[in-house]
């Protein structure tokens, strides 16, 4: 990220596309840490946290 970042000013980048390929820590907190959106992709059968706790797919929790 730091490559790329040194190649675009952060004001040129409207947000980050990551492929479920990629999940980690760092993919989180980059563009947390540096005010940038970002937008991950995810498989439908990914299991997502809802508030109380609770796991559900994704496709059930974004309604789709």
């Amino acid at each position: 990220m730091n490559r790329v970042i040194a190649l675009i000013p952060t004001e040129k980048i409207d947000n980050l596309l990551a492929d479920r390929e990629f999940i980690s820590t760092e993919l989180f907190e980059y563009p947390e840490q540096n005010n940038l959106l970002f937008r991950l992709r995810i498989r439908e059968d990914f299991s997502v946290g809802g508030c109380d706790g609770k796991k559900i797919k994704a496709a059930r929790f974004f309604g789709i």
